[in-house]
Formats: structure tokens, C-alpha cells, sequence
């Protein structure tokens, strides 16, 4: 289980070319967990490539094209282990 969890708002654009050519801006979370203490550039580095995932294993499928633009907030997460 890892130690470090946080729950990060990001702010995208999304373009649906066959319907418009505008992009439309957009803001989502995802929710991270890490190992060890992130810095700002890993949690940004996460955050793109979850990004990327998500363009080529669900925005493909739809024709909508995603690029990220920035992250808006992060907030640390309390981890609370239990005992089974």
C-alpha cells in the first residue's frame, strides 16, 4: 500500500474535430498514490501520462482529442491503515 496518496485537479482541453474544431476547456481530479514524497514535477508528470492514457485507450474510440494544460490544485490525502 503506498503511503503517499492525493487527490490532484487538473484543468484540459478537449477538441471533438468531426463536431467543431473548438476546443472546449475542462477541469477533472484523479486520485495518485506514490511510494515515496512526490515532488511538483512527478505529480505533474503522473498526472500527463494518465492523461495520455486516457487519449489513447478511451478518447480514440470516441474521435475527442485531449491535451493537458495545468494542474489547478493537489491535496494530500490522509492515509488511514486497518487491520483485517
Amino acid at each position: 500500500m503506498a503511503d503517499f496518496n492525493f487527490k490532484v485537479t487538473y484543468k484540459f482541453t478537449r477538441c471533438y474535430p468531426k463536431i467543431s474544431d473548438a476546443k472546449r476547456p475542462a477541469k477533472d481530479t484523479v486520485n495518485l498514490e506514490f511510494d515515496s514524497e512526490p515532488s511538483e514535477y512527478e505529480i505533474e508528470a503522473k498526472v500527463k501520462d494518465w492523461v495520455c492514457q486516457l487519449q489513447r485507450d478511451v478518447m480514440d474510440d470516441i474521435d475527442c482529442e485531449i491535451e493537458f494544460q495545468e494542474i489547478v490544485k493537489v491535496r494530500k490525502l490522509k492515509v488511514v491503515k486497518g487491520y483485517f
